[in-house]
């Protein structure tokens, strides 16, 4: 049996507004299996309006084409290695979204991440850029990886939903504000401080970017105490230090808020009694005091840490909390000489 519908004599109403497209651009170098869960997390989500084009930044290996078309993206591969805010650029150019997602490629985002992004683009036109946060579930075991990606995702927890930087990891934007901003800085050839250098222009424009903190991922990387090391002081202290001078603001924002400001000068103060207890030895009980008084200050964190892993592991991130704001204090006088050696 046939049903007729019969439309005579009915008004039609108002066409709905056609949903926003979203393209994700995914830098990657030697991702390897890091790919293949980012790709799969992607086409688990409940936004089905999206692209997704994977930018290989020339790696070594030739694997990464195939990867991306086993997971139905699209793949662009530069002539030569020039780090992920080219390869950023470069992808956005290649794509045709009203949004832009960034993800990094060992981040898996959640099936909702995408959603919340374009909805909250979509329903504001004074917001520019949103960006998310790591969930409470990082993809490898160590230690030292799950401890950095839960202070990240703390950090980001604890902030003002109303940002004035911008992170690269798991976040959207409009594709007219990318434009009028001319994209990532090019100057950073390796991962970076690219992202918050575009929060701050962005911002500067006159536009706004949100933290929505329920846009969710789980990060996937292996962190070793030397790679935390040289990211805290060279590729992110520094260089953020550098450009807060150039800037000649005061940006209270993530990792720059005044806890994280004051837990970084009472670490400078530490080295500084620690090598001057050599001739006089007091001093070591003022450097007790200073690492004290960083373990106070971060003493949210740990309670947070103690209560999804216990106390034994609240322990052992005490040390390592003191380790990062040592890396802190030693970029800042590096990045004053960045900054003086540039003028």
């Amino acid at each position: 049996m046939t049903i007729e519908i019969r439309t005579e004599g009915t008004v039609a109403g108002p066409e709905p507004e056609p949903e926003p497209t979203v393209s994700v651009v995914i830098p990657a170098y030697a991702a390897g299996d890091w790919l293949d869960a980012c790709l799969r997390g992607l086409n688990r989500s409940d936004w089905r309006h999206y692209e997704v084009l994977v930018v290989d930044d020339a790696s070594p290996s030739r694997d990464m084409e195939s990867r991306a078309e086993a997971h139905g993206a699209s793949y662009l591969r530069l002539d030569r290695n020039s780090g992920p805010a080219v390869a950023r650029n470069t992808g956005v150019a290649h794509t045709t979204g009203d949004f832009i997602m960034t993800v990094d490629a060992d981040v898996v985002v959640h099936p909702d991440t995408m959603r919340l992004g374009a909805q909250a683009l979509a329903s504001d036109p004074t917001l520019a850029a949103v960006f998310g946060s790591y969930d409470e579930s990082p993809g490898h075991p160590a230690f030292l990886s799950q401890y950095r990606n839960l202070y990240h995702r703390w950090v980001h927890q604890q902030s003002d939903p109303e940002a004035s930087t911008f992170w690269s990891g798991c976040g959207m934007v409009r594709r007219d504000a990318f434009e009028a901003v001319h994209g990532f800085g090019t100057g950073f050839d390796r991962p970076s401080i690219e992202d918050i250098e575009f929060g701050y222009r962005i911002r500067d424009a006159g536009w706004r970017i949100r933290l929505c903190k329920d846009m969710l991922c789980t990060h996937l990387k292996d962190w070793k105490l030397v790679d935390m090391v040289r990211t805290d002081i060279m590729r992110r202290g520094v260089p953020w230090m550098a450009l807060l001078l150039e800037r000649g603001k005061d940006e209270s924002t993530l990792n720059t808020n005044p806890r994280a400001k004051i837990a970084t000068a009472a670490a400078g103060l530490m080295c500084g009694a620690l090598i001057l207890a050599f001739w006089a030895p007091l001093l070591l009980i003022v450097a007790g005091l200073l690492a004290a008084l960083i373990v106070t200050l971060q003493w949210g964190f740990y309670r947070y840490v103690a209560r999804l892993k216990g106390v034994t592991f609240a322990v052992r991130v005490a040390p390592a909390q003191v380790l990062f704001f040592v890396c802190c204090a030693v970029a800042v006088p590096l990045g004053y000489w960045r900054y003086w050696r540039s003028r």
